[in-house]
């Protein structure tokens, strides 16, 4: 009798355990389709930041222009934001540690 109560109680954990990893899988591909919806909309600009006297500067990685400057990373952002609204920005982590935004 012991015997059967830990088959159901093992067959049980394990079915339980199939349909959390499923609902998971479900999480992560409603989460990979509206990122794909996001990003549709807005374009990624590659970016370097210099830190040149206390002031931050933003230059385009493609072409070297400059796209904005601030004196903290709020108002580089915040700049950058109010410039390119529909832009997504991206800078290698080298250059995030350099200029100590990581």
């Amino acid at each position: 009798m012991e015997i059967l109560i830990f088959i159901i109680v093992f067959v049980a954990g394990w079915y339980s355990r199939e349909l959390y990893a499923l609902y998971k899988v479900k999480v992560i591909l409603k989460k990979i389709e509206s990122s794909e919806k996001i990003s549709e909309n807005l374009e990624i600009v590659h970016i370097n930041i210099e830190k040149h006297d206390g002031t931050l500067f933003v230059y385009s990685s493609e072409d070297g222009s400059f796209m904005a400057q601030g004196k903290n990373r709020d108002e580089l952002e915040n700049n950058l934001k109010e410039r390119y609204p529909d832009v997504v920005f991206g800078a290698s982590n080298a250059n995030l540690e350099k200029v100590g935004f990581k």
